[in-house]
């Protein structure tokens, strides 16, 4: 089964801190797409294999600006 991660667990899995995060969700992040988000209700969940092909796809990004 796929895993669904709450806010607080894909920050931690990134490494940021809350007001990054915001922004990150919102597109507000200049040179990266924003993150992929499953919204249920008025809760913002967190594909645990969509952050990781989003974190593969900004890395990819990132080498070829290189």
């Amino acid at each position: 089964m796929k895993k669904l991660l709450s806010r607080k667990e894909a920050m931690y899995k990134l490494g940021v801190k809350s007001a990054h995060f915001s922004k990150m969700c919102n597109g507000l992040v200049a040179g990266i797409p924003p993150l992929p988000i499953v919204q249920y209700g008025r809760q913002l969940l967190f594909r645990d294999e969509a952050l990781d092909q989003w974190i593969l796809e900004v890395e990819s990004t990132c080498k070829k600006g290189r």
